[in-house]
């Protein structure tokens, strides 16, 4: 937004005058429109040269590989087939030869061409030395601003301000391409970032790098910005920012105030352009996420912004604050700058108080417990039921008859503390469960819904015929908590994980992650068969399986 002492005095326009600048300003977005659309048409070309001969970490290359379609180089020296620009070996076939007689590889050529007609290499230098609001938006601003001497509004200003432009909404339909919409969706501006910082700063890695880097050149990685490896900037600097509920509108309110001290997201011309995204852990949904305005070449921000989540307080306590400073880029060269990780579950949200808190690195997802946020129990019975028929019953041929397998009964009683999900407080529960390795439909068992409570009573039984003892002991019980929803998908509320260790997957064994209670609790009823084994369970807020081991 325009500063005020950007704003200029219009007050002497008549209406018309007005109307006739709102339609120069319309056209004038329109060819805007037009011009983005033509910019990330060239982007996705830029981005698909890049992945076309990309190599992939599951793959294995020569040494003397081209840097670009991957074919075998010659014996020649490396020096006569290295492109100047980014120091890959390329081939023949993928070098760009310059007016001069020098030459590039394709992505470098293709990277050069996208400056020249973006205008890319102008505007670096433009912000640098002047305003960085453009002339439209504070005349577009100065049109609003209504003049202090008028008492109503004119028809003029009337129609202004129900045709003012909305951001991120052209005023006229123009198609999207789906792969990159900056407007929208910045995760795709951090993969492609990743992908470009890589280009440029692996110099001369060998392929056994390559094999063993996360952050390969041109992987194909999540469009999430969280599945990609951003260590190419060193994380520094702080974040200001108050937390605060509102009991009238059911929200919080996260205010962010500023950042200080951050790091260069562009290390090669010294400059930021910072900007804020929050989540409200675990949800980390497009829907879930909030984001600040963007402030340019400056690396001590000022925000002053308020990000709102509609959340009741019970749920709020279930939540962690995650916020994450990233640089922004017109290229999609963003950078990740650092993060913060608030647990919501003893914050006092009545009173706003100021926190300055130091920016980390990307955590890691081993750093992050399935016990870590406290989701409620689940209190169930575990019974072996064992055959009935003696094992040592002889058939005709003088031999023994196969032991039959039992039955395993799962009484799933109640749960206790669950999270709300509804208005008022509440939560429509059932439990699913699934007997592991196999999670086909002839093991999935699922409890009746309960319906306003947090503390549900199922009293319900799940029964899994013809297994032995020995093939329990290679099996995992995977129950799960669900809040039910009529028109979208069920929400997640806790699961529990009963096994002894190892799960037996075709010929191979895996390493459960059952812990403590689910462990013993599992261990007892394969003990004492014919006898009910109970327990209170804690609720995982997370299923994935620890891969530290």
């Amino acid at each position: 937004m325009p500063q005020a002492a950007d704003m200029i005095n219009m007050a002497f326009l008549t209406d018309s005058e007005r109307e006739l600048i709102l339609e120069v300003l319309r056209r004038d977005e329109e060819l805007r429109q037009t011009e983005e659309q033509r910019v990330r048409k060239l982007k996705t070309e830029l981005l698909d040269i890049k992945r076309k001969g990309a190599k992939r970490s599951s793959g294995r290359y020569s040494e003397r590989s081209c840097g670009r379609c991957q074919e075998p180089l010659g014996r020649l020296s490396a020096s006569s087939s290295q492109c100047r620009a980014c120091k890959h070996q390329v081939c023949r076939n993928c070098r760009a030869v310059r007016p001069n007689g020098s030459w590039v590889c394709s992505v470098c050529a293709k990277e050069a061409d996208l400056k020249k007609c973006t205008g890319d290499w102008f505007y670096d230098q433009r912000v640098n030395r002047f305003s960085t609001t453009p002339g439209h938006d504070i005349v577009r601003a100065s049109l609003k601003k209504r003049s202090p001497l008028r008492k109503r509004e004119t028809m003029g200003e009337q129609l202004l301000k129900s045709t003012e432009l909305k951001p991120g909404q052209p005023t006229i339909p123009v198609p999207r391409p789906r792969l990159m919409d900056l407007a929208d969706d910045e995760e795709d501006d951090e993969d492609i970032d990743n992908l470009v910082s890589i280009h440029r700063k692996t110099v001369g890695s060998s392929t056994s790098n390559l094999r063993g880097s996360k952050s390969t050149l041109g992987s194909l990685m999540s469009i999430y910005s969280e599945a990609g490896d951003y260590d190419c900037v060193e994380v520094s600097g702080d974040i200001v920012f108050s937390l605060s509920y509102d009991d009238t509108t059911h929200s919080l309110a996260v205010l962010v105030k500023e950042c200080r001290s951050l790091a260069h997201g562009d290390a090669t011309r010294q400059r930021s352009n910072p900007y804020v995204k929050c989540y409200l852990l675990p949800d980390k949904s497009r829907t879930g996420k909030k984001k600040t305005s963007i402030k340019r070449n400056t690396v001590d921000p000022t925000y002053n912004e308020t990000l709102k989540f509609s959340i009741s307080r019970s749920q709020v306590l279930t939540r962690s604050l995650q916020l994450s400073v990233w640089h922004h880029d017109r290229l999609g060269r963003n950078a990740f700058l650092g993060e913060v990780e608030v647990p919501l579950d003893c914050r006092d949200l009545d009173g706003q108080h100021e926190e300055c808190v130091a920016l980390m690195g990307k955590a890691s997802p081993l750093q992050s417990s399935a016990f870590s946020q406290y989701k409620g129990e689940l209190v169930i019975s575990l019974k072996y039921v064992s055959t009935k028929k003696p094992p040592t019953e002889k058939t005709k041929g003088n031999k023994s008859k196969t032991e039959e397998g039992g039955e395993l009964h799962v009484l799933i009683k109640e749960a206790k503390n669950l999270t709300a999900m509804k208005a008022g407080d509440t939560s429509d529960s059932f439990v699913k469960g699934y007997l592991l390795p196999s999670k086909s439909k002839s093991t999935k068992r699922k409890t009746p819904v309960v319906k306003k409570t947090l503390n549900p009573h199922y009293d319900h039984t799940f029964v899994y015929k013809d297994l032995t003892l020995d093939q329990l002991s290679k099996m995992c019980l995977e129950l799960t908590v669900w809040d039910r929803e009529a028109i979208s998908s069920n929400d997640f509320l806790g699961g529990v994980r009963l096994s002894t260790a190892t799960l037996k997957v075709g010929k191979e064994e895996v390493e459960a992650d059952s812990t403590g209670e689910e462990v013993s609790l599992w261990q007892k009823m394969m003990q004492y068969p014919d006898s009910w084994a109970e327990g209170s369970l804690p609720l995982r807020s997370s299923m994935g399986k620890n891969k530290s081991k």
